[in-house]
């Protein structure tokens, strides 16, 4: 059975996603301008207006959070961040003692601050407002375009998922091949999905097989030292790394971020909104990281700390 290099990696689920990659990355940079723009607010209101406008500023850090996220390949959050930004943003006003007005709502305040800009000329309020309403409405637009982008990759994900065969040996035939298209031989992940190897004569799967006590990063790739395949059950390690867990529930435990890591995006979600379940739920998945007992979507134990 011969399988060509570029057929594996059409098929690959590691190349699911790919198309709303585009889409999600503009959105990430609108994320920054749109900080940056609401940063020069800040800054022009502190020194020109003496005032500090910081529900503003602490949405300009989970916007930029969110969008360095994203763009250190930890996608999931992304959006509900700029959600929880704007949300922010849309209470800024009760805050600090204020009350609902115009320029909450997006565009509208971009509209009237033009305006007044237009009217009045030059004037570091106006200038300030205006500042404030573009950055504030390129904020809406960039959620618009990251839960856009979340839904398309979360549904190319699952269809993906849905073709992709585990049993199939087509799918779980080696990856390493010769100038002539033939796969080498050697010893690779079980085609039945169990957790062992089998022999691949370089045309075909053999019946000797043989424990399998690493986990392979790919069909055909040699595993890392050390990093375990299953857990003393027999049932499969999460290939998330537990190092990488610890230290997002360490430092952004309180928005759920170790968890979108794992593939729990709903809980991740609901500890965005309740502050990691106002600090005790973030600490008990700490706990749980630490001592190995966490686990990820598919229910599997973050073991590894490769």
């Amino acid at each position: 059975m011969n399988m060509s290099q570029e057929t594996y990696e059409e098929t690959s689920p590691r190349n699911a996603g790919t198309k709303p990659e585009w889409l999600g990355r503009t959105a990430a940079i609108f994320a920054f301008v749109a900080a940056a723009l609401m940063a020069s607010y800040v800054l022009l209101s502190i020194l020109q207006l003496n005032f500090f406008d910081w529900p503003v500023l602490l949405a300009i850090i989970v916007t930029v959070v969110g969008a360095s996220l994203y763009m250190g390949k930890i996608r999931p959050p992304f959006p509900w961040l700029l959600l929880v930004a704007i949300a922010i943003v849309l209470i800024a006003p009760f805050l600090q003692g204020g009350g609902f007005g115009p320029w909450t709502i997006p565009g509208v305040g971009f509209v009237i601050s033009l305006s007044d800009l237009a009217s009045y000329g030059f004037d570091w309020f106006y200038i300030a407002n205006f500042l404030f309403s573009t950055g504030y409405l390129l904020l809406c637009i960039t959620f618009i375009l990251a839960l856009i982008s979340f839904i398309k990759r979360d549904r190319t994900a699952n269809t993906t998922a849905r073709t992709h065969n585990p049993v199939d040996p087509a799918v779980f035939a080696p990856a390493i091949f010769t100038t002539d298209g033939t796969a080498l031989a050697g010893w690779f992940p079980d085609p039945d999905g169990k957790p062992a190897e089998r022999y691949w004569d370089g045309a075909q799967w053999t019946e000797q097989t043989r424990p399998q006590s690493f986990i392979a990063a790919a069909p055909g790739v040699v595993p890392a030292p050390g990093r375990l395949l299953v857990d003393a059950s027999g049932s499969p390690v999460s290939p998330s790394s537990r190092l990488v867990a610890l230290l997002l529930c360490l430092f952004l435990g309180g928005l759920g971020i170790h968890r979108f890591y794992v593939g729990k995006n709903g809980t991740g979600i609901a500890m965005i909104f309740t502050l990691g379940g106002l600090g005790i739920w973030s600490l008990v998945d700490l706990i749980m990281i630490a001592v190995g007992s966490f686990r990820d979507i598919k229910n599997r134990l973050l073991l590894n700390w490769q």
